[in-house]
């Protein structure tokens, strides 16, 4: 953000109404289109469809590769979701051709479970294509009436006039995606030639048998000993054992052919062993990860380019900054009651530039100011913007740190404000009730998990224990990501289970799972409970809230026409801070 003195208030832009800027906010993407929904699905079903996948059957005469291309489709998904958030253009031909592989015969190998998995990717590909090209024709209607809204008045959108007069928007991810790109590329390479040096022992083995010689150099058939899911144990001709990690299906196999040279041996079924496995799934990762960012951050850079280098349709808004966010509203909306779009200026407000004692902020009825919208705007997309700082002094220009969003700051729409006020209007309901039917209690008042949400926490926790115990995957990539997951289940179903709040003569104490808060009542100014059935303590300052976290399903609650006690705590707690008889007294 910078000032200049370009006489923007002579540009003949036409003023956007708040019936336009209605039906550029209306013609956003649906709510199904969210590509967060199809995200979700395609991570669960891609873990599950790569967690149940059939073993290999590998045999000397069909020895398994390297897994290159199937290891690489399965990782073309790291940018292809990527690509759903960030880029629906490019995601829509990543659909495609992950469809297309999808459709190759022998794709759907497996039981049961496999086949449902595959189905949910295919179910996850569709979805996510959908949201794509619903994103992609909601902007081009966004688009559509910008420029109607213009009339076709268009211009050059003015530069930042500062130390960094083009913002290098994009260039970090591009950097970031290079070096990615740069590291899987390293990898690769040396997986690749740690298998080519494997391969010419190989040969040496297979030469020395033909030869008929004996020794440390052989290709045989051992005896195999011990069958482990992911290793088998074979005895060598010297009465010794080895372990061979492998990743195919051995379960009737009573030998195998060995290749050795000295002390490097290998399995001539699996030519490159099961260990290089995570190695070259973790390559290619970081190649997808790396063309993600790469991709990413180019897409955004064009864009920066092509708005700044011809001109573009403008139109008089009226803006204001909203702590670190800049507020875009209609020409017509002078109270700044409707928000239309919002988004994170390049730089802060320098002090000399904007008087701090000017800055708007929103609990102040400061009214927004004159302002130019340069772009055909897009939800996501980017935008410069000319205000007025002070009257008849220097305007600000401002360009886009991050993607344009619609709505205001907050990002709240106007049902999900209902829906916080009717939870307001029950929550002060039952404290009203606890206010007329509750007692001075004579000795420390208790609120805990019932023996249902115990049982149920208990439930939960032996469920993700045994899942944990019979789906580790046998690599260490998957076994941190599970262990991971069933950590964070675990420690929201002990929270569940064990937290309890003690009311006294003098205050609060929260326990939580490894220590126990205690609250005064002069601190405590009430008690919450959240739609999302969070019990928090609010306090005066220097102290702190108390956040005991989640502590309950509430739509299953409300399905089981169960009373949670958090929030039975909530009403009571506030009833006793708010009246202080009601507190216990001995």
């Amino acid at each position: 953000m910078t000032t200049t003195s370009v006489a923007f208030g002579e540009i003949p832009a036409r003023p956007w109404s708040s019936a336009d800027a209605e039906r550029w906010g209306g013609a956003g993407r649906p709510e199904w289109a969210s590509p967060w929904w199809p995200v979700v699905l395609s991570v669960v079903a891609v873990a599950a469809a790569v967690g149940h996948q059939p073993d290999r059957v590998c045999t000397t005469g069909a020895p398994c590769g390297a897994g290159w291309p199937h290891l690489a489709v399965w990782a073309f998904f790291v940018p292809h979701l990527l690509w759903l958030v960030a880029l629906p253009e490019v995601a829509v031909g990543s659909s495609v051709l992950l469809l297309a592989w999808l459709a190759v015969p022998g794709q759907w190998a497996g039981g049961t479970i496999e086949r449902v998995a595959a189905g949910c990717v295919v179910a996850g590909l569709v979805w996510g294509l959908a949201s794509a090209v619903a994103e992609l024709r909601a902007r081009r209607r966004q688009r559509a009436y910008v420029r109607a809204a213009s009339g076709g008045v268009t211009a050059i959108s003015p530069p930042p006039e500062s130390a960094s007069p083009s913002p290098r928007r994009g260039l970090a991810r591009a950097v970031l995606g290079l070096l990615l790109c740069g590291a899987a590329g390293i990898l690769v390479a040396t997986l690749v030639s740690e298998d080519r040096a494997d391969d010419r022992r190989a040969a040496i083995s297979v030469a020395a048998a033909a030869a008929g010689a004996n020794g440390a150099v052989y290709a045989r058939e051992l005896p195999v000993v011990a069958n482990e899911h992911g290793a088998l144990t074979v005895r060598l001709p010297d009465g010794t054992r080895h372990r061979f990690p492998v990743r195919g299906d051995y379960r009737h196999v009573r030998t195998v052919r060995v290749l050795a040279d000295g002390g490097w041996s290998r399995l001539a079924a699996e030519p490159y062993g099961h260990g290089r496995s995570q190695t070259r799934a973790l390559a290619l990762g970081l190649a997808g990860l790396g063309a993600a960012f790469l991709t990413w951050g180019l897409s955004v850079r064009l864009r920066v380019v092509r708005l700044r280098g011809r001109p573009v349709p403008v139109l008089k808004v009226l803006a204001r900054s909203n702590d670190d966010d800049t507020e875009v509203f209609a020409h017509d909306d002078a109270a700044g009651l409707r928000p239309v779009l919002h988004f994170r200026p390049h730089t802060a407000v320098d002090a000399e530039d904007d008087d701090a004692a000017e800055e708007p902020d929103p609990a102040l009825d400061v009214p927004p100011r004159p302002a130019l919208l340069y772009g055909a705007v897009t939800v996501g997309g980017e935008l410069v913007l000319a205000r007025a700082s002070e009257a008849g002094g220097p305007w600000l220009v401002e360009v886009t740190a991050g993607a344009t969003a619609r709505g205001s700051v907050l990002g709240v729409s106007e049902a999900e404000e209902e829906a916080e006020r009717r939870h307001r209007r029950q929550a002060e309901r039952r404290i009203q009730e606890a206010l007329d039917t509750m007692r001075p209690a004579e000795g420390p008042v208790r609120w805990q998990a019932s023996p249902v949400g115990r049982i149920a926490a208990v439930v939960g926790a032996v469920a993700v224990l045994s899942a944990l115990g019979s789906r580790v995957a046998d690599n260490w990539l998957g076994s941190i990501g599970l262990i991971g997951l069933g950590a964070l289940i675990l420690n929201r179903l002990v929270r569940m289970a064990t937290w309890r709040v003690t009311a006294d003569p003098a205050g609060l104490r929260v326990r939580g799972q490894l220590r126990t808060r205690f609250v005064r009542w002069a601190d405590a100014t009430a008690a919450d409970y959240t739609p999302e059935a969070e019990l928090v303590i609010t306090c005066r300052k220097p102290a702190r809230e108390v956040d005991l976290g989640r502590l309950g399903f509430p739509r299953l609650e409300r399905a089981l026409h169960l009373t949670p006690q958090a929030r039975t705590a909530a009403a009571e707690i506030t009833a006793m801070i708010r009246n202080p008889t009601l507190r216990p007294t001995g």
